[in-house]
């Protein structure tokens, strides 16, 4: 994933994979997305990746993904993105829908967009969309929406 368009759009860096098969969410070490409040493991976790690889998380930390919408996430050497957990997301009370070529969070009657479908399929959060230089750990929903020239959901922010 990258500036090349990988799993999100042309010209756009996908910061995370919205992931329906991860139990949780992880980051690399190298994705650049900051975690609040991270600790060691008391015990290291084995994650078994779709490529068939055994890799190894020793921190875990609370994950920022836009405000208002914050989850645990474990921290996993070698690790090619992060993903974001919708078993997790779900198990926190948010209604995870797709459609019209984005994905959104409803919870307590309101609605945020979280991503958009990118390359190969996946449903991708992005930074810099519409913008050079974009903070990779700073979501901008508006700038999905732009990208996708709807404008339903003003700023990104919840409505």
């Amino acid at each position: 994933m990258g500036e090349d368009g990988g799993a999100g759009g042309p010209g756009r860096r996908a910061v995370a994979v919205v992931d329906s098969g991860a139990t949780r969410s992880m980051v690399p070490p190298s994705a650049g997305i900051d975690l609040r409040d991270e600790v060691d493991l008391s015990s290291p976790i084995v994650v078994n990746t779709a490529g068939n690889q055994r890799l190894t998380a020793t921190k875990e930390g609370m994950w920022t993904v836009k405000p208002g919408v914050s989850v645990r996430a474990i921290v996993v050497k070698g690790l090619a993105h992060a993903l974001l957990s919708i078993p997790q997301l779900d198990g926190l009370g948010y209604q995870v829908q797709f459609g019209d070529g984005l994905v959104r969070l409803r919870k307590g009657g309101r609605s945020t967009v979280l991503g958009t479908l990118g390359r190969r399929n996946l449903y991708t959060i992005e930074a810099g969309a519409g913008r050079e230089g974009g903070d990779p750990t700073h979501v901008d929903a508006a700038a999905f929406v732009a990208t996708v020239g709807w404008g339903e959901v003003g700023g990104g922010e919840w409505t």
